[in-house]
């Protein structure tokens, strides 16, 4: 998810024989814009942004406007997440984030399946809809878009995506649901 997909991504192209297959969730194969400044502005000034700043911009970034409203529970279960980690650790995961490499040169390369989800309230939509424009054998790659969704499309609406995600794995003939178990009777077993 987000810079998660980013690094997947990375392995992804630097391991062609290894990885079969990627399900990148907002992903961006772009360096960092704004969130570059962003990061190097919180990085060189922790005294200017404290840890409420820090999260209620981390929380905005990963959910819809929807979420936000509207799903309280979720929204406040990772606000407490986040207030469990160290500041200077956030602050290394924006600063790091800030830095990421450009990847849009090599997309060409990518020999796996590709899974795309893209929200459409996230800041990286635009840079999910260009990598999966990018990628080779469109044939056989997946893009799914959803509504009133952030980056934490995961969170947000799990079960929209257990389909879309088992469907993927059925392609590599990883995912074979198994029959429901069947039961004998003792009388069953005795015929």
């Amino acid at each position: 998810v987000g810079t998660g997909a980013h690094i997947l991504l990375q392995f992804a192209l630097s391991n062609t024989q290894m990885v079969r297959g990627l399900i990148l969730v907002a992903p961006s194969a772009k360096g960092a814009g704004w969130l570059s400044w962003l990061g190097s502005k919180v990085y060189n000034s922790m005294t200017s942004w404290t840890a409420e700043n820090i999260k209620d911009f981390l929380i905005r970034r990963w959910f819809s406007p929807a979420t936000l409203q509207n799903s309280t529970d979720l929204v406040q279960f990772h606000q407490h997440l986040l207030e469990n980690r160290r500041l200077e650790n956030t602050v290394q995961f924006i600063r790091a984030d800030s830095l990421r490499a450009d990847l849009t040169h090599a997309l060409p390369d990518v020999a796996c399946k590709c899974f795309v989800i893209a929200g459409r309230d996230s800041s990286m939509y635009p840079d999910s809809i260009d990598l999966y424009s990018s990628l080779p054998n469109e044939n056989q790659n997946a893009l799914l878009e959803l509504h009133n969704v952030a980056v934490l499309a995961t969170e947000e609406h799990p079960q929209v995506l257990a389909q879309p995600i088992e469907l993927f794995f059925k392609g590599y003939g990883i995912f074979v649901p198994q029959p429901p178990p069947s039961f004998k009777s003792n009388r069953d077993s005795h015929s």
